[in-house]
């Protein structure tokens, strides 16, 4: 799941001894997150399609590249964690850093790309 990749990846930028103690002690509840359009629960369901040339790292031949693109959207999600393990505070900073500096999705900064990035405007702790 792309969330907890992102997660993963801060967290071994961030001082946890490797990708493993993350992925062990974070899961995903929902099997699905929709995206919906921003500051709302309505999904989306159009978008419009971003085209770029590319160079195939295979063949070193240009090939237009195909991405749907969401200039406004959202998404909620639930996940549990060991708090023996990670401290509530540390996981919402860890979310709230990819989404500035590396995004979800296709051509987002880890890829030297534009898109993909995010703020995390609410976060709710439960039992």
């Amino acid at each position: 799941m792309a969330v907890l990749r992102l997660i993963n990846q801060a967290a071994s930028r961030r001082g946890f001894r490797t990708e493993w103690d993350i992925k062990h002690y974070v899961r995903i509840l929902d099997p699905h997150i929709l995206l919906n359009h921003a500051c709302s629960e309505v999904p989306i369901t159009d978008y419009s399609i971003d085209s770029e040339a590319i160079t195939e790292p295979r063949t070193g031949k240009p090939v237009l590249k195909h991405r749907p693109r969401l200039n406004d959207w959202g998404a909620m999600f639930r996940f549990c964690f060991a708090k023996e393990f990670v401290a509530p505070g540390s996981l919402k900073k860890l979310l709230v850093e990819v989404g500035k500096e590396v995004g979800l999705g296709a051509f987002t900064a880890r890829g030297d790309g534009s898109f993909g990035k995010f703020t995390v405007t609410e976060w709710q702790e439960t039992l």
